[in-house]
Parts: structure tokens; sequence; C-alpha cells
């Protein structure tokens, strides 16, 4: 393909004269080759960037598939959080459930508890004993006092002091 003479990329040279000075344009042909040269390698650089561009932007399958891969664990890994958050809920209901009720019985067993306390006759048991078993009230001399563990009950290691 032909260019234009003015398309072409020359020296600007001056010819002198005995009149105005005119500017002629004069081709050189090292110029020219050298110019196309250098335009052959800043369009094949083009191409090249234009390329690398191309591939930058453009995800390989493995880019894509690593992206599916890591929203598709990550959808999983949300959905494990919720059914492990939903069991949490469900078995602290269950628990707040089973404490009302634990309270409820705690109740229902302390009115048990007045009322076998209450029906109690502790002066008919007496009575009976008394009466019946010939039990009698201990006098002085029989109580002795020690010094021991301050425990609900006492378990008996050794003979009880007579002083």
């Amino acid at each position: 393909m032909r260019k234009n003479y003015s398309e072409l990329d020359h020296y600007d040279k001056y010819i002198e004269g005995n009149t105005v000075k005119k500017q002629e344009r004069v081709w050189e042909p090292q110029h020219w080759e050298e110019k196309r040269r250098q335009n052959r390698k800043k369009r094949a650089l083009q191409r090249e960037i234009e390329r690398e561009r191309k591939h930058s932007r453009a995800f390989t399958l493995i880019q894509t598939s690593l992206l599916v891969g890591a929203v598709g664990g990550l959808l999983l890994c949300t959905k494990n959080y919720l059914e492990i958050k939903s069991d949490i809920n469900q078995n602290n209901r269950k628990v707040a459930s089973l404490e009302q009720q634990y309270q409820e019985l705690a109740e229902q067993n302390d009115a048990r508890e007045t009322e076998i306390e209450s029906s109690i006759d502790y002066d008919a048991i007496r009575e009976y004993a008394m009466n019946n078993l010939g039990m009698s009230y201990p006098k002085k001399n029989q109580v002795l006092a020690y010094d021991g563990v301050e425990s609900e009950y006492v378990r008996q290691n050794a003979e009880i002091p007579k002083e």
C-alpha cells in the first residue's frame, strides 16, 4: 500500500537561494525505513498490550472453578452455621422449659413438705411414746455434752466420755 506524500515521515530541509526561502520537503528513504520499523514495533507492542488486557480480563476455567468452589464453600458454611444456630436456640428453649418445670416441681415439693410437717402431731407422738412404750424424758445426769464436728450427722469412732 502506497502512502500519500504528505503522510510520509520526512525531514524538513531548507533550500537556500537568492529569493525567499521556501521550505521544501525532501524524502529520505533511510529515515522512512527506520520509521516503518518503529511503526511495526509500535503496532506489535500495541497488539501485545491488547492481548494482555484481554487475557487479564478473561477468567480462565481454573479461576472460575476456584471462584465457584469458594462461593459454594461459603454457602455451605453459612448453611451449617444457621443450622447450628437454630439447634442452639431450640436447645435454649428446651432448657428454659425444663428450668420452669423444675421450679414448679420444687415449689410443689416445698408445699408438700410444709403440709407434711404441719400435719405431724408431736404431742400425740410424745404421749404414745411415754404411755405405750415406756419412754421418758432424760434426767440431767443422763445428758452428756461434748465438742464435736459441726455436721448434720455424727459417726462414732470412739466411746463417748463419761465426764
